[in-house]
């Protein structure tokens, strides 16, 4: 894990400027997150109403499904394109100088609702399905903006080892943010 870790963050990284939120996800094959599904939302978008499911969002004009499979170490944005400006932007780059897999919901300029990542669910799209099934290990990248916190990147997720490699070479790298990997100084809001 260390070695696929230390190719996403190489030497001569460049994040652009911004706000990013890496957050780290467990590709879990085992079984299907519960509590994901929202059937009583299935009909909603035929008057534009607001997507409350991962399929509801894909059938809106304008958001659009990305993926590219490479190594079984992946990025993911999946609030990307006009949502959380660059987060795709920056997921694709890492991924593709680590040839790692990459995949994305790319999001129109002035669409401004933001699905919560615990409402992607895999059963509601082939194309996360097959990302999933591919990679042991994802970092999702996703963008915030907060008072007071305009150079901070957050270092989330369950996968602490990680995160603590990633914050250390990432630190090496990036002069002028503070890398924030203290879960408990994570605002609570954003904690996910």
């Amino acid at each position: 894990m260390e070695k696929i870790a230390r190719e996403v963050v190489q030497e001569d990284a460049a994040f652009p400027a911004g706000h990013v939120l890496l957050a780290w996800a467990r590709a879990n094959r085992d079984r299907r997150d519960e509590g994901l599904v929202h059937a009583e939302h299935a009909l909603l978008l035929a008057d534009g109403a607001t997507p409350h499911t991962l399929a509801e969002l894909l059938r809106r004009p304008g958001v659009v499904e990305t993926c590219t499979l490479r190594s079984p170490f992946g990025l993911m944005a999946i609030h990307g394109g006009g949502l959380e400006a660059m987060t795709d932007v920056i997921a694709d780059a890492v991924a593709k100088r680590a040839g790692a897999s990459y995949y994305a919901v790319l999001h129109p300029e002035d669409f401004d609702h933001h699905l919560p990542s615990v409402r992607y669910d895999p059963a509601e799209s082939p194309v996360l399905r097959q990302f999933l099934d591919h990679v042991d290990v994802v970092i999702g990248v996703h963008g915030y903006g907060l008072e007071d916190h305009w150079t901070s990147l957050l270092v989330g997720g369950g996968n602490r080892e990680l995160a603590r490699f990633v914050t250390a070479a990432i630190d090496r790298h990036l002069a002028g943010y503070e890398l924030v990997s203290d879960l408990r100084r994570i605002p609570v809001q954003l904690r996910g």
